[in-house]
């Protein structure tokens, strides 16, 4: 019959031991600082030793509860910076009360809103809806229930009398009518007043002319003049290159190198955004449509709004 010997642990077995112990509780560490982000809605269980160490599960409580929000867009990948540059907010609601907002900016990712009671105190379930703040220019549809996706599209407005199709194909009347200088631009590389600085209106002393026919474009008594896919200035004529939108239409010189001096025109119909930044409080909003000349000449714009 065998027989088991209990007698005094060696030191060797003494070792084995305080080197178990010390690898659970470095387990344990390595689970609590390694593991999902902690959060008041989320508890954890351990399943047991395995080869030594405590591996811990995450769950929702059975009482608790979230909501994930996340934006998107459809404004041709915000090619005229149309989007809000303080980012968008969005608010929590519990029984249509406010609870919390958040902010989100770009990359416009996502955001949850955790940690949320499923019942009130009779254990009557509570009702939560987001809600997006109004982003100017943008309509705004939204889906799903425990993960909303807000889309925001962009709206251009009453698009009327500027079909950028049209334009492109080189037939400009829907361009007909009086263009009136609005606002100018330019670069007097004044090293006390560097970069290009706008002023309101008409520039001076004698002020900018455009003229439109039905297949030709007049800036300033033929210092510029833009016929179909031509662009013709003193140095002779030039192809030009069109980047439609469906927003704007920008017609460029796409060798911009190969000139001495570089020109492009923009088209922006009523109601649509502009990628103008204007400072000295200049202000050139969409209520009319524009159309923008832009030379390489000192950094000079000159902006006209059809009347």
């Amino acid at each position: 019959m065998n027989s088991i010997k209990i007698g005094r642990i060696s030191k060797f077995e003494k070792v084995f031991c305080l080197c178990t112990v010390f690898a659970i509780i470095l387990s344990i560490a390595a689970c609590g600082n390694y593991g999902s982000t902690s959060s008041q809605n989320i508890q954890s269980t351990d399943t047991g030793i395995i080869n030594g160490s405590i591996t811990f599960t995450n769950a929702l409580e059975a009482d608790k509860t979230e909501v994930t929000v996340c934006n998107a867009w459809i404004d041709s990948n915000n090619c005229d910076n149309t989007r809000p540059e303080n980012g968008v907010t969005f608010r929590l609601l519990q029984n249509d009360v406010e609870l919390e907002s958040y902010t989100m900016e770009a990359p416009w990712d996502s955001y949850t809103f955790g940690g949320l009671d499923k019942y009130d105190e009779n254990q009557v379930p509570y009702v939560y809806t987001v809600t997006e703040d109004e982003i100017p220019g943008y309509s705004s549809t939204d889906t799903g229930d425990r993960f909303v996706t807000f889309t925001n599209t962009l709206q251009v407005g009453e698009v009327t009398g500027m079909d950028l199709a049209q334009i492109q194909a080189g037939n400009y009347s829907s361009l007909q009518g009086t263009w009136t200088e609005v606002a100018y631009a330019v670069n007097y590389y004044n090293p006390d007043d560097p970069g290009v600085h706008w002023k309101a209106g008409a520039s001076s002393p004698d002020a900018d002319t455009l003229f439109v026919s039905s297949d030709k474009i007049v800036f300033n008594d033929a210092w510029v003049v833009v016929q179909g896919n031509i662009l013709t200035d003193n140095a002779g004529s030039h192809p030009l290159l069109f980047e439609n939108s469906g927003i704007s239409l920008v017609a460029s010189i796409p060798d911009s190198h190969a000139v001495a001096i570089n020109w492009a025109v923009s088209f922006c119909p009523k109601g649509a955004p502009n990628a103008l930044q204007p400072d000295n409080g200049v202000i050139i909003d969409n209520t009319k449509s524009l159309i923008v000349i832009w030379t390489s000449n000192m950094g000079y714009t000159a902006v006209f709004a059809q009347t």
